[in-house]
């Protein structure tokens, strides 16, 4: 059985060099598990605007399994990217936020109406429950959980 596929997007453009490299270090702890595989976007730099769009629209939203986004910061592409994910795509989706951020209502309105698709989860520390989000996460999520379970033993 193969890894779950999972895809953590999050704020580049408006976001600090902090932010982005506190969030990195989060994905490769990720990357550490052998029953996951994290996907990439293209990041800041790489390409150009149509690259971006057949990278983390088409390849890492349309290819994930789960997408993990965190929201603590206003952004438009991760925002597209949600909506991607739980409209188009309809996989599970976990949208996490700081401890200082405040979550949009219209988020809060998918997990009320669409449960099973969205949830939404607090974190102090990126780095330190990000995994630990994204395992309970895929227990919530039977069919994934069982995936899981499977890569796991191999």
């Amino acid at each position: 059985m193969s890894k779950i596929n999972i895809y953590f997007g999050h704020a580049l453009t408006n976001a600090t060099r902090e932010y982005r490299d506190e969030r990195e270090r989060a994905r490769q702890r990720l990357e550490q598990d052998p029953g996951i595989n994290v996907l990439r976007f293209i990041g800041l730099t790489e390409g150009g605007p149509g690259d971006v769009y057949d990278c983390d629209i088409v390849k890492c939203v349309g290819g994930a399994d789960l997408f993990i986004c965190d929201l603590s910061i206003d952004s438009n592409g991760t925002g597209i990217e949600f909506c991607q994910a739980v409209q188009v795509c309809k996989i599970p989706t976990l949208a996490l936020y700081g401890a200082d951020a405040r979550m949009s209502r219209l988020v809060l309105g998918f997990q009320e109406r669409i449960p099973e698709r969205v949830r939404i989860r607090r974190y102090h520390s990126i780095q330190e429950e990000l995994v630990a989000l994204v395992i309970d996460e895929i227990a919530h999520h039977p069919d994934l959980h069982k995936r899981y379970l499977e890569a796991m033993e191999e």
